[in-house]
């Protein structure tokens, strides 16, 4: 009888275990991050609704609770097929639902979570997008939360200056904005260009030469191309070392 429960205590265990294999192996750092972003909101509400505060409002919380759970489901049920705008559908709800209560909420609680946040979508549009449209939702991101200062000027009353909540949240944005942009941007010319000659390598130039192409077309002017091949290059490894070589590779790519 035990050894029996073993056996399929053992064959289940097996069995969760493919179960989580094939769940990571689905997943993306896109469609994680996806979830992990909405997942932190659930958090805060299902906090509110367990310690409560006075003034909270039970049922709106617990609908905001499971709009968040479900948008924290749908990346990992999706994994390698959530699309990048489904993303952006996703942070637009939670900017709507931040500027809800920074506009027509008079709790302050209400408004601390709403500016919480303010510094996960700017890592998230930082990271996950192209340039123009990361910068384009924080500039509309930063005009939505100073506009509150306008309709709602009793903003945090009862903790502090309403600009001040608002100055430190839109300093902490923009810092995490532009932190998760130099690293995207650090991270993309490690990728792309050679670390001892500087040029860019077989990926760089998979990237790099349609878009050349586009521009010389669309300017008019010719392209070139040229393919350097060097002779008997081994034999100035072997003669003066493989810090030689690397040398005369550097200087070939300099001139």
């Amino acid at each position: 009888m035990d050894s029996s429960l073993t056996s399929i205590i053992a064959r289940d265990t097996d069995r969760l275990a493919a179960l989580l294999r094939r769940f990571v192996r689905w997943q993306t750092p896109f469609s994680l991050v996806s979830a992990l972003v909405p997942l932190m909101l659930v958090i805060v509400f299902a906090v509110d609704l367990l310690i409560g505060h006075p003034g909270i409002q039970r049922r709106a919380v617990s609908l905001w609770l499971v709009l968040y759970l479900t948008a924290t489901l749908l990346p990992l049920v999706l994994g390698r097929r959530y699309p990048l705008w489904g993303g952006l559908v996703v942070v637009a709800g939670m900017e709507a639902w931040s500027s809800y209560f920074l506009v027509f909420s008079d709790h302050s609680h209400a408004e601390i979570n709403a500016l919480l946040e303010l510094p996960l979508v700017a890592l998230y549009v930082a990271w996950f997008y192209p340039a123009a449209v990361a910068w384009a939702f924080i500039m509309l991101s930063m005009l939505r939360v100073s506009g509150t200062l306008i309709w709602h000027p009793e903003l945090g009353t009862g903790i502090g200056s309403p600009v001040i909540m608002v100055g430190y949240a839109l300093i902490i944005m923009l810092f995490c904005f532009e932190g998760a942009r130099a690293v995207r941007r650090q991270l993309t010319a490690q990728a792309n260009v050679d670390a001892m000659t500087s040029a860019l390598n077989r990926r760089g130039l998979a990237e790099a030469g349609p878009r050349a192409v586009r521009l010389a077309r669309r300017a008019g002017e010719p392209l070139s191309v040229a393919v350097v091949d060097f002779d008997d290059f081994k034999r100035v490894n072997d003669l003066g070392g493989h810090a030689a070589g690397d040398a005369a590779l550097r200087e070939s790519v300099s001139a």
